[in-house]
């Protein structure tokens, strides 16, 4: 699914934050947004998401924009995982992955096979079939950002939004969280903090289609890490 984001601009207390932004992605393509604290990373995959009413205009799903996309369609498509995500509660892996389901189900509507088959989908590819029992406060910080993922994987969507998935992490669960993204049949969209470059951790993705965006909330060009 190709995702496109044509003249955004966002102002936040007077500052601009982001400025004429175009972007067009391919489907299957893995991206990096690169750049330091308060550059627009996390403003700009909060609007490809449609975080921000006032600017779903400007972005688009396959030519469709986000402005007339009813809420459960977007859901089906996009999926996004901020990067302080928080549990509340005593839920256990299996039953947050569960979680990604509700795009799906109407108000206390069981299970399906279909739902059971995309959170067993979900909890192999983020490898976490050990754990499914285990409850969020035991988890480590790598065990949280791949339960996380797990979730927005069982929504199933053509478009994967990550704000800084490795954070926190050493680098050998970066490269490690980075090559499970790459092996995901989706189009994903990676913020990554400025002490992480794209030459260390989009490579592990993918060398030959990693594609990294640099600046400071101005549109910018694309780069080969």
């Amino acid at each position: 699914m190709n995702i496109s984001v044509s003249g955004l601009s966002v102002t936040r207390q007077a500052q601009t934050v982001l400025e004429d932004i175009d972007l067009d992605l391919s489907s299957g393509q893995i991206v990096g947004l690169l750049g330091p604290n308060g550059s627009g990373k996390s403003t700009l995959l909060r609007c490809l998401a449609g975080l921000f009413p006032h600017h779903s205009e400007r972005v688009a799903l396959n030519g469709t924009s986000l402005s007339v996309m009813p809420l459960k369609t977007r859901a089906r498509q996009l999926a996004f995982v901020p990067q302080h995500a928080d549990v509340e509660g005593e839920l256990t892996v299996e039953e947050i992955v569960r979680l990604g389901r509700t795009p799906y189900r109407k108000a206390f509507q069981r299970s399906t096979r279909d739902d059971d088959m995309a959170v067993e989908e979900a909890i192999r590819l983020m490898r976490l079939c050990g754990l499914r029992q285990r409850r969020w406060q035991q988890l480590s910080g790598g065990e949280r950002q791949r339960t996380q993922i797990a979730r927005a994987l069982a929504q199933q969507p053509r478009v994967l939004l990550l704000d800084e998935p490795t954070n926190h992490l050493d680098i050998q669960h970066q490269l490690e969280l980075m090559r499970l993204i790459s092996q995901l049949p989706l189009t994903v969209v990676v913020a990554l903090p400025r002490s992480q470059s794209g030459g260390q951790l989009l490579p592990a993705a993918d060398p030959a289609e990693g594609r990294a965006y640099r600046g400071h909330g101005r549109a910018c060009g694309s780069a080969h890490p």
